[in-house]
């Protein structure tokens, strides 16, 4: 039971983790595009790609000497778009506790695994949204320098 609780609430939250979360942010599609191409460049991301035109920034895998306290990123893609009066962002984050093996689950484990994929789901969102308060943020300066 708790296994089907867990993965409800976690195919529920799926567009946080390990898919992506967007945000419509003010600002005209170059401040957006240029705050979030600084923001992965603090965060201290080799960026890989970058196109302007096609609204699209890869990163390459950051350094193991970047530590975080919270869940680490591994991997960013952002993908930003007009809409409207306003710039959708949408990040797409990776995890370098994510995995794409399946392990045999003892019953005696399922509680505690149900416990650590609430966390994670949790964790991810905060994530998620420092990421984007940190892009509006810069939004705003770049705005203000204007």
């Amino acid at each position: 039971m708790l296994v089907t609780v867990a993965t409800i609430v976690f195919v529920g939250c799926s567009h946080l983790h390990p898919g992506a979360t967007d945000r419509d942010i003010e600002g005209t599609y170059d401040q957006v595009f240029q705050a979030t191409l600084e923001t992965l460049e603090a965060k201290q991301f080799p960026i890989k790609e970058v196109s302007r035109e096609e609204g699209r920034i890869v990163t390459e895998r950051r350094p193991v000497r970047v530590i975080e306290a919270r869940r680490r990123v591994e991997k960013a893609r952002a993908r930003i778009e007009p809409d409207g009066g306003e710039v959708d962002v949408r990040l797409f984050l990776t995890f370098m506790d994510q995995s794409g093996t399946t392990q045999r689950r003892e019953p005696d484990r399922e509680r505690k695994e149900a416990d650590a994929i609430a966390d994670k789901v949790i964790s991810s969102s905060a994530i998620y949204d420092g990421y984007l308060d940190a892009i509006e943020e810069r939004v705003e300066d770049l705005r203000d320098a204007d």
